[in-house]
């Protein structure tokens, strides 16, 4: 299950086996994260959207 994790300072995206010990940024070393959710159900959204789009 790959839950993607977004960065609230740096507003990077990256895959929750990728956070630092510490809950911190890879990038930034910010704690100030949130998590995003799975991404196949990001993915179905982002898909949605699209299409409501065309």
């Amino acid at each position: 299950m790959h839950i993607i994790i977004k960065c609230k300072h740096c507003h990077a995206k990256f895959d929750r086996d990728e956070l630092h010990p510490g809950k911190k940024c890879p990038f930034c070393s910010s704690t100030n994260i949130i998590e995003l959710g799975e991404r196949s159900e990001l993915n179905a959204t982002k898909e949605s959207i699209i299409a409501i789009q065309n």
